[in-house]
């Protein structure tokens, strides 16, 4: 279970630095005989140059959009595609608001087309493109566990033709969460289907259901998955997600539900579970498959994901890292973990590594 934290912190400081130059100027006299008067000589007057008016905005002047990022991408499939959006500004309207459609489905390899436009006060609008490839990794050795996912009403409700786009991107994030771990290990979905959960229901109470029902078993097999992962909405049980603790490498027990409307990590941390990981150490609330993986944190620093962050908030909220333990990564100027064999070693990465082959092989059980 891990509950929806979120903290990200942007400061934009702009400083202007004015710097004034001044004069200072005095008059001298000079002498003569006496009788004699010395006058100023005649002043001419200072004319200053007229100034150039200032030039009006060219009227019916397109606007012009401009595409943030690169106008080619690639994604490999299974992993997130981030949208950077485009600007878009006007002579005369100033920034307009800029129009995104077209979507990149990552499951899919493919060629997209992003498009953007914009449309000023004189129903002028320009036009930009931003091509998506999604590409399979030929040179790719990761190893593949299947889901099955299930959603409920709830999330259609909530989601609309978006619900399937929201699963993908949980997923995929679990995937690069992985990567940024050094692990080789790679979820992709094998069939998605709406089903009857309940939405308003304890979620403990629905991932028993899920795992005890021959039909969900039954689609599961027929599509050859390996693990099952519901969602639903969040029920105000405290829980955005929960899964079994899975430390024998029971096939049944390939199973988490997640609270689609959760924070987008979620579905990473149940995953973890699954693979029989367990919260951090000081949290004494779970005993992983083994001794070393357990999610790490540096108090008021950082937690990893397994980790609960209110574990380590003694002076300050610390900052949450996408990655399971592994000492060799470096978290804000700390390991990551603890290497295996010290008093609080912490490296769920590699036990991820011992567990996937297994959990790979479900869908053959």
């Amino acid at each position: 279970m891990k509950t929806k934290i979120t903290a990200w912190l942007a400061v934009l400081m702009l400083m202007t630095l004015m710097v004034g130059c001044g004069g200072s100027g005095g008059s001298g006299g000079s002498g003569g005989s006496t009788g004699t008067t010395v006058s100023d000589p005649t002043t001419e007057p200072t004319t200053e140059p007229t100034p150039e008016p200032t030039p009006e905005p060219t009227p019916d002047a397109l606007p012009v959009i401009t595409i943030n990022g690169e106008e080619n991408v690639t994604v490999e499939v299974g992993y997130i595609y981030t949208e950077l959006g485009a600007e878009a500004i006007d002579n005369e309207d100033g920034i307009l608001s800029v129009t995104i459609t077209g979507g990149v489905d990552t499951q899919t390899p493919n060629t997209y087309v992003v498009r953007y436009s914009a449309t000023d006060s004189a129903d002028q609008t320009v036009e930009a493109e931003r091509y998506v490839t999604v590409e399979e990794n030929a040179t790719s050795t990761a190893t593949v566990v299947d889901l099955l996912a299930i959603y409920s009403q709830g999330s259609v409700d909530a989601y609309g033709e978006d619900t399937t786009t929201r699963i993908y991107h949980m997923i995929a994030l679990a995937n690069e969460v992985n990567k940024a771990s050094e692990i080789d290990l790679k979820y992709e979905v094998a069939h998605i289907q709406q089903y009857d959960l309940d939405d308003s229901g304890n979620s403990g109470d629905v991932l028993v259901t899920v795992t005890e029902s021959e039909e969900i078993g039954g689609i599961r097999d027929a599509h050859n998955a390996d693990q099952i992962i519901s969602f639903k909405m969040y029920s105000n049980d405290d829980m955005c997600g929960i899964a079994w603790l899975n430390d024998g490498g029971y096939k049944k027990y390939g199973v988490s539900n997640i609270s689609i409307d959760c924070h987008d990590s979620v579905a990473a941390h149940e995953l973890g579970h699954n693979m029989g990981l367990g919260h951090a150490r000081i949290q004494n609330d779970t005993t992983p498959i083994k001794d070393y993986a357990y999610g790490w944190g540096v108090d008021s620093e950082f937690a990893t994901i397994m980790s609960y962050a209110s574990y380590f908030a003694t002076n300050a909220y610390p900052k949450e890292v996408l990655v399971y333990s592994n000492p060799n990564l470096d978290c804000y100027g700390y390991a990551c973990g603890v290497e295996i064999g010290l008093p609080e070693q912490a490296y769920a990465a590699q036990a991820i590594r011992e567990m996937k082959e297994i959990a790979a092989g479900y869908s053959e059980l």
